[in-house]
This record gives C-alpha cells, sequence and structure tokens, in this order.
C-alpha cells in the first residue's frame, strides 16, 4: 500500500486521483511524453511477474516514404493489429494490477484507446486522459508527440465480472500518417510494482522510445543501478534521451532521438532507417545518455571581443554507464538543419557561405561552465540532404564519465580567444587562444603601446600572460597564409579594492554577515556573486552565511573584469564566546561597549558598517586579551559590527534608537 502511494504522490500531472473510499482505492499515474512515427505481434512474457507483453515485432516488414521509416517510433516498429476488430484480453483486469502502455494520437478529438472493465465498471485510456469516477488529463504531455503511461491500481472490489482489457482504435498498418492512434508496447503486471521495479520498467521504455521522463527521476538499468542521476543533472533535465543494451529486456536500443525532436540524433557507428538495421554492437547495460540545460539552438555571435563563431547557448551533457570495461564504438551524430534553424538561416543569405561550417565541441571536463578553449573541436564531416552528419565520434575518452558538448558555426579557420584578469590587477591580464583548423605551424604576432613581439608554434594553443591593461592587435596565420587579426582589450579594476577576511565564524544566533571592504573611487558598477561550489546563493552586496564551509565572493565589472575572494565560515562553537555587545539596542550617540574575554593575547581589530556596506569606524586594537571597548553612534538604524581576531572574523547586528 505504501509503495502505491508513493508512486500516486510522484504524479506529473497537475490533475491527479481522489480517494472515493478505503474499499475503492485506484492511484498512480505517472505519464511521460514523447513521438515520431510508426508491424507487430505479441511477444512471449518477459517474466514469471509479468503476464502480458505487447509490443511491435521487429522482423515484420515496414512500409518507407522518403527515407523515413512510416511505422516506426524511435526507429522502432510499433505494436499494429493486423484484424479489422478491436483487441480484448480477458480475465487481465483485477484488484491489484500495473499497466505501462507507449502511445501517440495525431488526433484532435478525444479517442479511447484502451478500456479497463472490471464488475460492471469501467476505466478508459484515452488520447486526452484516464476517465473513470474521477478525471485525469494529461496536463503536461501532448500525446501528437507520444507518452509513456504507469498506472498502479489498488482495489477493494467484491465480484470479478466481466473482467477484460479492450484496446480500441488502433491504426492498421495502412493507415495513413496524420490520422493513426498507436501503441508502441504495453507491459502488465498482476500487482502493484514497487518504486524501484516501476522505475526499471520506465527507463526501459523512455531509452527505447527516445522518451524523457517528466520530473526529477533517475533512470536505472534492470539491476537496479542508477544509470542517469537527476540531482546530479539537475542542471541538464531537459530531454533526456540514449542507447544502450539491457538483455533484461532484450533491448538493445543502438540509436535515437528525442521525440520532441530537437534535432539531435545519435547512433553507434552510422545510422540507419531502423534500429535492427544498426549491426554494431555493445556490452550488455552499457548506456549512454544525455540531456541538456534548456538553452536555444539558434547560433550567435557574441556581442563583446573578437569573436569568429556564432554559438548556441544550448549544451548537452552525456553521461556513460558501463558494466564491463569494454569500450563504446565511436557514434556518427546528426543533427537536422531546420531543427537549428540553419535552413532558414541559409535562405536568408541565399545559400551557405563556403566557408561558414557547423563545429561539434566536446568538453571533456565536464564542468559546470563550458570550456571553449580546452574544448575538443570536430568539423562537420558531410551535408546531405537537410542534415548535417559527424562520423567517428568517440565518447568519454578520459574515462570520467561524462562529457559536455554544444555545436558552433564557424569558418574552417578560426582562433577562440579568453581575456582574463586574474585578480583584478591591470598589470597581470592574460589571454588565452585556441587556435582551430588551419595548417600548423602557426605565426603569433601581437602589439601594444608597450612594442611588438612575435613567436611560432607547431601547436594549437596560444598562452599570453602578464599583461598590461589596454588594447592588443594580436594575428595569427597559419602555412597557408590565412590570417585571423583582432584586437583585444585587457581590462582591470585599476582603482577598485576588495578585502575581506579569509575566516568567519558563526555568531550565537548561527549566522555570520559578511561584508567586504569596498573602495571604488570612480564610481564602477560593480556586480557580486557569492558561491560555495558551482552553486551561486546571492548577488547582493552583503551576504548572511547559516552553515560552515568554503566560500566564494566573485566581483566583476560591466568589463567583465574580475576579483575572486576565497573565505571559509567556521563553526560557531570555534568563537567560544569570546566577546559580548551590550547594550543592545543602544542609544543615539550614547556608549556601547564591546567586551573581550580571550584565551589569549590576540590582534583585534573592530569596524562598524551600515547595512549599505559603508565602513563607518576602523580600528586597530593591537595585542590584546581581557579588555572592554567603547563606541557610540549618531545615526538611528541597524549597523553591522565586525570583529577580527587574530585574522577570523566574527560580525554581528547592533540596533541604534
Amino acid at each position: 500500500m505504501h509503495a502505491v502511494r508513493r508512486a500516486w504522490m510522484q504524479c506529473p500531472f497537475d490533475a491527479y486521483y481522489q480517494i472515493p473510499s478505503m474499499k475503492r482505492l485506484a492511484l498512480g499515474i505517472l505519464a511521460f511524453l514523447y513521438a515520431q512515427s510508426v508491424s507487430s505481434q505479441e511477444q512471449p512474457i518477459l517474466s514469471d511477474t509479468q503476464t502480458l507483453w505487447l509490443r511491435g515485432n521487429p522482423d515484420a516488414p515496414f512500409l518507407e516514404e522518403k527515407g523515413m521509416t512510416a511505422y516506426n517510433f524511435n526507429f522502432n516498429p510499433v505494436f499494429a493489429p493486423v484484424e479489422a476488430k478491436d483487441l480484448e484480453y480477458g480475465t487481465k483486469v483485477k484488484d491489484k494490477y500495473s499497466l505501462f502502455a507507449v502511445f501517440r494520437s495525431d488526433s484532435e478529438d478525444e479517442v479511447t484507446l484502451m478500456n479497463l472493465k472490471l464488475n460492471g465498471s469501467s476505466t478508459k485510456i484515452t488520447n486526452k486522459g484516464i476517465v473513470n469516477e474521477t478525471e485525469n488529463r494529461y496536463s503536461k504531455v501532448d500525446t501528437k508527440q507520444g507518452i509513456v503511461l504507469s498506472y498502479l491500481v489498488d482495489r477493494k472490489v467484491r465480484g470479478r465480472k466481466k473482467s477484460r482489457m479492450i484496446l480500441e482504435n488502433l491504426s492498421r498498418p495502412n493507415t495513413e500518417e496524420g490520422y493513426r492512434n498507436d501503441l508502441m508496447e504495453l507491459l502488465w503486471y498482476d500487482r502493484v510494482l514497487g518504486d524501484i521495479e516501476r522505475r526499471k520498467v520506465e527507463t526501459y521504455l523512455s531509452i527505447k522510445y527516445g522518451i524523457s521522463l517528466l520530473g526529477q527521476v533517475d533512470y536505472v538499468d534492470s539491476e537496479g543501478h542508477t544509470i542517469w542521476d537527476s540531482k546530479e543533472n539537475a542542471a541538464y533535465g531537459s530531454r533526456v534521451t540514449g542507447i544502450g543494451k539491457d538483455g533484461f529486456w532484450g533491448l538493445e536500443q543502438k540509436q535515437s532521438g528525442n521525440a520532441q525532436k530537437d534535432g539531435l540524433y545519435l547512433g553507434l557507428g552510422e545510422m540507419h532507417s531502423s534500429n535492427i538495421e544498426n549491426t554494431n554492437a555493445i556490452s550488455d547495460r552499457t548506456f549512454l545518455l544525455w540531456g541538456d540545460n534548456n538553452g536555444t539552438l539558434k547560433m550567435e555571435a557574441g556581442k563583446k571581443g573578437a569573436e569568429h563563431s556564432k554559438k548556441m547557448k544550448r549544451v548537452w551533457k552525456l553521461q556513460r554507464s558501463m558494466a564491463a570495461e569494454r569500450g563504446i564504438p565511436a557514434t556518427q551524430l546528426v543533427i537536422d538543419k531546420a531543427a537549428f534553424g540553419l535552413l532558414e538561416a541559409e535562405k536568408k543569405t541565399g545559400s551557405p557561405k563556403k566557408d561558414d561550417f557547423v563545429w561539434l565541441l566536446i568538453d571533456r571536463d565536464g564542468g559546470a561552465t563550458f570550456d571553449y578553449i580546452d574544448a575538443e573541436y570536430y568539423m562537420q564531416s558531410r551535408d546531405e540532404e537537410g542534415k548535417l552528419l559527424f562520423d567517428g565520434i568517440e565518447w568519454d575518452t578520459d574515462k570520467s564519465g561524462t562529457d559536455t558538448f554544444t555545436f558552433i558555426k564557424a569558418p574552417d579557420f578560426f582562433v577562440e580567444y579568453e581575456v582574463a584578469d586574474t585578480d583584478c590587477s591591470p598589470e597581470e591580464g592574460e589571454v588565452a587562444g585556441a587556435i582551430i583548423g588551419g595548417k600548423a605551424p602557426f605565426r603569433i604576432g601581437y602589439a601594444a603601446v608597450s612594442g611588438d613581439a612575435a613567436y611560432e608554434v607547431d601547436g594549437r594553443s596560444i598562452s599570453l600572460q602578464d599583461l598590461d591593461a589596454g588594447e592588443y592587435a594580436i594575428s595569427v596565420t597559419d602555412r597557408l597564409q590565412q590570417t585571423q587579426r583582432d584586437t583585444l582589450n585587457v581590462g582591470g579594476l585599476k582603482n577598485v579594492t576588495v578585502d575581506m577576511a579569509s575566516e568567519w565564524c558563526l555568531g550565537d544566533g548561527s549566522e555570520a554577515i559578511i561584508t567586504p571592504q569596498v573602495v571604488n573611487p570612480s564610481k564602477e558598477k560593480l556586480s557580486f556573486a557569492w558561491k560555495k561550489g558551482a552553486r551561486v546563493l546571492s548577488t547582493e552586496s552583503q551576504f548572511t552565511a547559516f552553515e560552515p564551509g568554503d566560500y566564494a565572493l566573485l566581483v566583476s565589472n560591466e568589463q567583465g573584469c574580475q576579483k575572486e575572494l576565497l573565505f571559509r565560515v567556521n563553526a560557531s562553537e570555534e568563537s567560544a564566546q569570546r566577546w559580548v555587545l551590550y547594550p543592545n539596542p543602544a542609544k543615539m550617540d550614547e556608549p556601547f561597549t564591546i567586551r573581550f574575554d580571550l584565551e589569549k593575547e590576540s590582534d583585534v581589530s573592530v569596524g562598524i558598517f551600515d547595512f549599505s556596506n559603508k565602513l563607518l569606524k576602523s580600528e586597530h586594537l593591537g595585542k590584546r586579551k581581557a579588555f572592554a571597548y567603547s563606541e557610540k553612534l549618531s545615526t538611528i538604524g541597524t549597523f553591522l559590527i565586525v570583529v577580527t581576531i587574530d585574522g577570523i572574523a566574527e560580525s554581528a547586528k547592533i540596533i541604534i534608537r
């Protein structure tokens, strides 16, 4: 009962089952989504606990139209009844059961696809929702693209009259495209599956049919091992798709594209019109899964700096899972030019420029930020029939388990640059570059106010360090005399200083209010990012920490110059009540006191800030142990007292009335 309740609570629909009574309990719909296009027969049951398994017959002939399989769904055949009458399965519907089905429907009107009858009552599964004593609409699913449905039922019913399941209105092989109601696969269990069992079935169906599971859910293989961790990959949770082999299910999905038709397809060796035609092989329980960050596919030039490539905001993360150490064969990656907006761009210009290509970029580090400088670049192999092909792509060559990848549009020879001021000092600017395409050796030349310099390299990396702030004219020429010239600006926070203690302690209230000391005489517009690991916690100029750990403050100006300050927050017990502030609240123009009781002589400083981060008073008190320090303020409001003892800062609020 508890397992079923959990399944119901994870339902991704806005609509959900209400419980009519304890005697009649129908729980659980989980629907997921997708689709594509469209032969068939009933297959043997999978295990002793599974009583019905319907799926397309991979050996049945299929029709082709314009080179595309007409009755395949993600390169797999659909279940298509040959007889004209509806299919009926008696004694399947019982008190407890689990039904998993993948189907799609082109119909705008509501059409019944499955009719579950038990003891005179009927539950209809349609292309719009589930209809019984309560109604559930597929609010987050477009069944034209397809749906994976999980329906788990636990009921108390007297008698079992007219128990049967009827499959209605399913398309036959000769049904016209655009008017189809297709069932791809159906699995039935005469019991309510547990959470992990259910997830195994859903993962199998998701990978086979290119269907992403809705919500933050993990993908698991037939032995329960996680092959896609939803929390770890939360930033790439859109359109999760995969290829892989799992012998338990008879799954050997060698090529896939997501049913949302995002234009990206990946297959072992070389893509074919159906999955069975792809003869490449991988080891059992080996998978490649990928998802994206939901960025746009449009490739555009950047708004600042010298850029010769057009980038997109969408980045994919690919994760490899292997039960054996045998490698994964090289793959072919295909992108649909229309889905990527490339055909539209070609129409505007009349034809693609001869020096304009699409490149696949793979960042083997797989970090939170895509590294364009150290990424591997692969130019399109072929351009044919509205598709771009990338041949011989190998994944996870560093054995880290993950890669991130994206695409850019660029000539066959260009240079990517990154300009950085790592510590915001105008004397220590850096320029890093990656030479893409062209023929080595390369001649690098750069000129600045301080003079000119030139050198030659056989490799493809450019590194200029210890640069003064200012403009640099940089040229790169290859052996074929192809040249790219750029003007790069090395910026710096010239007159801005940012300082802050490197260690803080949580106070008695288990919080540390942290404020940096910023001197900004030219009043540059600054932005702040307080981070713990890769996660940004706040963008305010002041930050409150509630837990110990390592943090960072990133200060940036409008030109992109940055300075990073690392600091640590210690647990409250480490401060050990070393000082006390009283009275609090205090009166305007009357003294308040900080009394110190230190275990040993320590170097002590006191700073007073208003809540706009302005430093009002600061005093270095030198080496002290047990003493009292008094101060007063002439303004009503809330202020921040920062006490630094041997380099470790603590903070407290004081109210002046």
